[in-house]
C-alpha cells in the first residue's frame, strides 16, 4: 500500500515539473524565431528607378513576395530573420532585419551578365542558343581603320564572303553561306536595334556599333521569315550608359587612284611606234633583211621606206 502511494506521488511530481516547464519551451522557441513583425520598403537600383518583380524572401522560411510597379512590398517575418532580393540582371543582396519594420535597398546591375546575351530579334542565352551565329564585339571592329559594315565584317566570320566593289567608294557585297535563292537575291537582310533596313546600313557610323552578329542558318534566322533566307546581320548599336562622361577622337584619311591611266602618245612616240612596227613585219622588214644581209636600221630607213617610189 505504502509502495503504491510513493509512486503515484512521484508521477505527481514529474507531471507538476513538466507543467511548468513547458510554457518555458515554447517562450524559448519563440525567443529563437524572433516575434513575426510586419516589415515595408521599396527597391530601387543605382539611379533611383523603382523595380517591379523583385523576389523577396525571408531565408529558412517558406515567407515571400514581389514588389509592385513602384517598387513597394509588405512581408511578415521573424523579427531577428534575413530577407533575400533577388531580380534578374541584378546582384541578390541579404538584409538583416534586426527587429526594424521599414527595410528599403538598392540593388546593383550585374555586368557581367549581359555577356551571356545573343541578341537574334529575341533575348536568348546563348547556351541555349544552337543556331550558327558568329559574334563580333566592339574590340575587334575597331582593329582596323573601315568604313562600312560590310568591311568590318571582313575575314571576321566563317561561311561569310565579302567582295568589294570595283568602284571607288562604292559598297561591299556580302553572301552568306553563297546563292541561295534566285527570289530573293543573294544579300542578307540587316537588323539595326530591331528595325529591319534594306538599304543605307552602310550609312551607319561604324564607331555607334557596340556588335554585330551574324545568323547563318534556319534556326535563327526562322524570327525574320523568308526574308532572312540568306541570313540575318544583327547589329547593335551603343547606348547611353552611367558614369563620367567622355569624348573619344578617331582619325584616318587615306587616298584612291587609279593604278593605271590611259596613256596617250605624241606625234614623235606615234612615229617610232609605226616605224617599229613596219620594220618588225615579216611582209616588209622580214623580206628587206632577208634580201640584204648585213643591212642596219639606217639602211632599212632609206632603202625601204624613204626610198624614191616607196608607199609607206
Amino acid at each position: 500500500m505504502y509502495s503504491n502511494l510513493h509512486t503515484k506521488s512521484i508521477i505527481v511530481r514529474y507531471l507538476a515539473l513538466l507543467m511548468v516547464l513547458l510554457p518555458l519551451w515554447g517562450l524559448n522557441a519563440k525567443a529563437q524565431d524572433g516575434e513575426s513583425i510586419r516589415i515595408t520598403g521599396r527597391v530601387t537600383d543605382s539611379i533611383g528607378t523603382p523595380l517591379q518583380g523583385v523576389s523577396i524572401s525571408v531565408i529558412g522560411k517558406s515567407a515571400s513576395t514581389f514588389t509592385a510597379t513602384d517598387g513597394s512590398y509588405q512581408l511578415t517575418a521573424p523579427s531577428n530573420g534575413t530577407l533575400r532580393f533577388t531580380n534578374v540582371g541584378f546582384i541578390s543582396q541579404d538584409v538583416a532585419i534586426n527587429g526594424r519594420t521599414s527595410i528599403s535597398v538598392v540593388l546593383v546591375e550585374d555586368v557581367t551578365a549581359l555577356t551571356e546575351v545573343v541578341i537574334v530579334g529575341a533575348s536568348l542565352k546563348q547556351r541555349d542558343l544552337t543556331g550558327a551565329v558568329v559574334n563580333i564585339n566592339e574590340a575587334a571592329l575597331k582593329e582596323r581603320p573601315v568604313l562600312s559594315i560590310n568591311e568590318a565584317l571582313q575575314g571576321k566570320a566563317s561561311g561569310v564572303l565579302i567582295r568589294n566593289s570595283p568602284q571607288p567608294g562604292g559598297n561591299a557585297s556580302i553572301r552568306i553561306r553563297g546563292n541561295n535563292s534566285m527570289q530573293y537575291g543573294g544579300n542578307p537582310i540587316y537588323v539595326v536595334d530591331g528595325v529591319v533596313m534594306e538599304s543605307d546600313f552602310n550609312l551607319l557610323n561604324l564607331h555607334d556599333v557596340l556588335s554585330i552578329n551574324v545568323l547563318k542558318d534556319a534556326s535563327s534566322t526562322a524570327l525574320y521569315g523568308s526574308r532572312g533566307a540568306q541570313g540575318v546581320v544583327v547589329v547593335t548599336t551603343k547606348k547611353g550608359s552611367t558614369g563620367q562622361g567622355k569624348v573619344t577622337y578617331d582619325g584616318w584619311v587615306g587616298f584612291q587612284e587609279f593604278v593605271n591611266e590611259s596613256l596617250t602618245l605624241g606625234a614623235k612616240d606615234m612615229y617610232d611606234l609605226r616605224i617599229e612596227a613596219l620594220e618588225n613585219s615579216n611582209t616588209v622588214g622580214g623580206n628587206f633583211y632577208a634580201n640584204n644581209p648585213g643591212a642596219t636600221h639606217e639602211d632599212f630607213l632609206n632603202q625601204e621606206l624613204f626610198a624614191p617610189g616607196k608607199l609607206w
